[in-house]
């Protein structure tokens, strides 16, 4: 049996603080999991400008003075939060292999 899917019934909302699914609004109108409800977004724009985000017809959205108006998802892709380098090591140097010559007097070696 084929069940027709409906407008809206494809999409997923996803939290954008722990991405499971999200199934409540915050203050800002933003999908987000039970867990993190109370949780606002700060988000800046590529210009170096503050993300506001507003609520519209059809979700979230976020709007920039200097950019417009853009997606919610565009604007969450351009806002990579930095991650702290906790227990990465510097990667380990290539053994760099040295050449020896030996001389037919040296016996040390054989």
């Amino acid at each position: 049996m084929y069940i027709l899917k409906r407008y809206g019934e494809s999409r997923k909302d996803t939290c954008p603080f722990c991405e499971k699914h999200g199934t409540t609004l915050n203050e800002q109108g933003i999908p987000t999991c039970s867990d993190h409800k109370g949780r606002s977004l700060e988000l800046k724009c590529v210009c170096g400008q503050w993300l506001d985000i507003k609520k519209g017809k059809w979700g979230a959205y976020a709007q920039c003075i200097r950019c417009g108006n853009m997606n919610l998802k565009k604007a969450l892709e351009m806002h990579v939060p930095e991650k702290p380098m906790e227990g990465k090591k510097d990667p380990p140097k290539p053994h760099v292999p040295t050449e020896i010559t030996v001389r037919s007097d040296e016996v040390d070696f054989l």
